[in-house]
């Protein structure tokens, strides 16, 4: 299934050229010239990505991409500008931008900028059904579990913060040596000290 593309810009020759070069690439193209028109295509359909032009006629590329990201966050933003900012650029990466392109740019940046993104959210998905896929399990079974980077506490099912009274909130100040006083003498210990992949000292 081809992806769908939402182009927002009031440019309409841009915009036209634009959609030609992705339609070619065999993307679904829709087009919106204004703040209030990519709103209501929003709400009607889905899209894959939307490239946002930071000046629109009615609104600004910066609120019309927040409001992107607020209630569509699997959707790739990616900013388009014939001026560049830093400051854009900079409030864009904070909200969960995708990338920012400067406008003329080559259609091959163009596409590549596209696919990188879309494959970053699609991993990005992928993991976030992973995890709450674990967290589901971890949750049904009657053991604690917890999940350790080196030896810091980072997650735990409902079972473990039971068994050990603490509250999830407080997992990432522990240690796990705060729990196993032995944990420094434990085989447990030194399987992780000498695996190829632990943490240097």
């Amino acid at each position: 299934m081809a992806y769908s593309i939402l182009i927002i810009d009031d440019d309409l020759h841009f915009l036209n050229s634009f959609r030609y070069i992705l339609e070619n690439n065999d993307y679904t193209v829709v087009g919106a010239t204004t703040g209030t028109q990519a709103l209501k295509l929003l709400q009607q359909q889905h899209f894959d990505a939307a490239f946002v032009d930071l000046h629109l006629p009615d609104a600004s590329g910066d609120e019309i991409a927040d409001y992107i990201k607020s209630r569509h966050d699997h959707l790739a933003v990616i900013i388009m500008t014939g001026y560049a900012s830093l400051d854009s650029a900079l409030h864009g990466l904070r909200t969960g931008i995708s990338d920012y392109l400067c406008k003329p740019t080559h259609p091959e940046i163009i596409l590549n900028t596209l696919a990188r993104c879309l494959e970053n959210n699609r991993l990005r998905q992928e993991l976030i059904a992973s995890e709450k896929r674990f967290r589901q399990l971890a949750e049904v079974t009657c053991e604690g579990i917890i999940l350790v980077r080196g030896e810091e506490l980072y997650q735990a099912n409902s079972q473990f913060t039971q068994l050990f009274g603490y509250q999830e909130q407080e997992l990432p100040n522990l240690m796990i040596g705060d729990l196993l006083p032995d944990w420094h003498n434990s085989p447990f210990h030194l399987q992780i000290d000498n695996h190829p992949d632990a943490p240097s000292a």
